[in-house]
């Protein structure tokens, strides 16, 4: 097993059985912006299992290098938003990230695979989420 065989395993690893990997972009929805500068959707390679790591691209993955972040997926909730299909909000108790994919069967796709492995019941979804969704309280 050569270096970049090792390094993929140990990413493998990392993350445990891959239940959904491909290119989405991601917003962080809460920080605030650098020097007034607007967000930015940021494309990353997605590796979806217990937990969820990101990488630059596939080839980083697929090479065995370190991801640029991984979200623990412990008590999250996921919500599509009603007025953009391709955009759901991922919310976990230490960060809250909008996704977007470049398809409707996409973005279900990826709806369906992180509610498979979140915790939460999806019924008892937390205001703030609603309210970074429909701009208020909730829907009316």
């Amino acid at each position: 097993m050569n270096a970049s065989e090792r390094n993929h395993l140990l990413n493998t690893q990392l993350v445990g059985k891959v239940r959904l990997e491909g290119v989405i972009y991601k917003m962080p929805v809460d920080k605030p912006l650098k020097h007034g500068k607007e967000k930015d959707w940021k494309e990353r390679y997605f590796v979806l299992a217990d937990n969820v790591a990101y990488f630059p691209d596939e080839k980083a993955f697929k090479s065995g290098k370190k991801p640029k972040g991984v979200i623990c997926l412990d008590f999250a909730t996921v919500e599509q938003n009603p007025s953009d299909p391709l955009v759901f909000v991922l919310r976990t108790p230490h960060k809250t990230i909008a996704i977007k994919t470049n398809t409707i069967p996409d973005s279900e796709r990826w709806i369906r695979a992180f509610r498979s492995v979140t915790v939460v019941d999806q019924d008892e979804e937390d205001e703030s989420v609603k309210a970074l969704l429909y701009g208020g309280g909730g829907k009316s």
